[in-house]
């Protein structure tokens, strides 16, 4: 049976989940009727901070919407931020949530129109509570410009910002401009990269070292009919001056690069989309290469293209626990099926697992599914975000989609025993009847016991977070009955896991109230 966790913010309902789960997949529904995406995400202390796109019910308006969850997919807090003035605030994938120096997070939305600009882009900058800490505006630099869109954005160790955007002139091609801020939003400088009748896609950026910025993206140009003439992958080496100190535009045709992370031999893992067909229907197949430290390329893997595959990317790719890859993306057919699929690779392209999913929405299966962003957890377990489309009465609506996979790819109880080759870490080791774990009294107020029977107190340990994910205590449960002191535990809603070698045997929630 497969455990999902549903979640109606909007509707007052309280989240529940599955104890018994390996992983998990879950449908987030805030409103029907209105398309909603989980597009950006950022594990910090194993809390996930996820940014939404969505429908702000109160002023009527789109808007982005900064949520927290715990390990499990719980809410622990949403904060939607939409302009009741009459500005207008749209993010879409493929923008990127940082965590900053000072421990809140940043964000660049795509576009922006704002009163006081025809079209402008947006940079937030949260605090670790999720409270707005200050919001800033970039007017166009061509008032013509049909679009003008942040794509990246990486603070630098001066505590300010680089925003790696780029305008559509209406009468030319993608420039890319990149715009230094200061630590509060000020505008200091900003450069572009003309490139001609060719159009420029800066999509991730990794920082080196202090001086070194690598960035990846791509090259091309469209056909009058929006059709590709060429896509060439290009990757270069800039310093925080913006001045470019290396760069490689690859020969491969037709070739489109997305994400990247760097390996341990200093090279990089880069996933690429090739084209395979323009006409009548867009065409190509998802596909991961290894460039050396100096982006030259040592091999590329593609997946199984598949006879009814339409086209299929990877759009994030994220180093493991375990010292290998996984990629995430999504993937369509010639009908209506189009799943989520995760590949879990060595260095060297040798693949452990790959699994494709898709939603469950009460007894519904969602027709389709995309793995936008991914993270990392410390138990090694991935966990992507994305978007799902489900057929509801009145048609179909996009809604958020969150997917929880284990380290050897697992996600539900069905799944076949061969997933667990490889795998290092169970989440769940399986659901402790009440007899085998008791944790008591909830509320509890300056001591707490916790009951464990069998050999679960075996390098057992206890975790307690406060509901902004941070690690308040660790403590070893040595024997079968703990009683523990918790009046350095502040008052209010605590989370806490129970670890052990093998994964997490239980966790919940706790109010301390003395």
């Amino acid at each position: 049976m497969r455990n999902t966790i549903f979640l109606f913010l909007f509707l007052g309902l309280t989240p529940m989940s599955s104890q018994a789960q390996v992983g998990f997949d879950s449908v987030y529904h805030f409103i029907p009727t209105h398309a909603e995406d989980l597009h950006a995400l950022v594990v910090d202390n194993d809390t996930l901070v996820v940014m939404r796109a969505g429908f702000d019910t109160l002023v009527n308006k789109w808007g982005i919407n900064l949520l927290k969850m715990d390990t499990f997919g719980n809410v622990i807090f949403s904060q939607m931020l939409s302009d009741s003035m009459g500005s207008h605030i749209v993010s879409q994938w493929g923008n990127k949530l940082i965590k900053t120096a000072d421990g809140g997070y940043a964000y660049g939305a795509s576009y922006a129109h704002n009163p006081d600009c025809k079209e402008c882009i947006f940079f937030v900058k949260y605090k670790h509570s999720g409270d707005v800490d200050f919001i800033r505006y970039y007017e166009t630099p061509d008032t013509n410009a049909l679009i003008f869109a942040v794509n990246n954005l990486l603070q630098l160790d001066d505590g300010g910002y680089f925003l790696f955007s780029f305008y559509e002139p209406d009468d030319g091609e993608n420039i890319p401009r990149l715009i230094r801020i200061d630590a509060q939003g000020n505008e200091l400088w900003h450069r572009d990269y003309a490139a001609g009748d060719t159009s420029v896609a800066f999509l991730d950026v990794l920082s080196l070292s202090s001086n070194e910025i690598v960035v990846s993206g791509y090259k091309y140009k469209f056909a009058p009919s929006y059709i590709y003439i060429f896509a060439k992958p290009y990757i270069f080496k800039m310093d925080t001056t913006g001045n470019i100190i290396h760069e490689v535009f690859d020969d491969a045709d037709s070739l489109l690069s997305a994400s990247f992370v760097a390996t341990d031999d200093g090279g990089y893992l880069q996933t690429v989309e090739k084209i395979t067909q323009f006409d009548p229907y867009y065409k190509s197949i998802a596909g991961i290469r290894k460039l050396d430290s100096n982006f030259h390329q040592e091999w590329i893997r593609y997946m199984d293209p598949y006879p009814n595959v339409t086209g299929m990317a990877y759009l994030d790719i994220v180093q493991t626990t375990d010292g290998h890859y996984v990629a995430s993306g999504g993937r369509g057919f010639a009908g209506t099926d189009k799943p989520a699929m995760h590949i879990k690779i060595k260095e060297d392209g040798t693949v452990l697992w790959e699994r494709f999913d898709f939603s469950h929405y009460g007894n519904t299966k969602g027709i389709k599914a995309y793995a936008r962003a991914s993270a990392v957890l410390s138990s090694g377990s991935i966990v992507s975000v994305g978007s799902t489309r489900i057929t509801e009465p009145y048609g179909y609506s996009e809604k958020g989609w969150l997917i929880k996979i284990s380290p050897g790819g697992c996600v539900y109880e069905t799944d076949t025993l061969d997933c667990w080759a490889g795998a290092t870490v169970v989440d769940i080791k399986k659901p402790p009847p009440s007899q085998e774990i008791q944790v008591y009294p909830n509320p509890a107020g300056d001591e707490l016991t916790i009951q464990l029977t069998g050999d679960l107190h075996q390098k057992a340990y206890v975790y307690f977070y406060d509901v902004t994910g941070r690690l308040l205590r660790k403590q070893r449960l040595d024997s079968a009955y703990n009683v523990l002191t918790i009046s350095d535990l502040p008052k209010g809603m605590i989370f806490y896991t129970i670890n052990s070698t093998e994964g997490v045997l239980w966790h919940g929630k706790l109010v301390v109230d003395r």
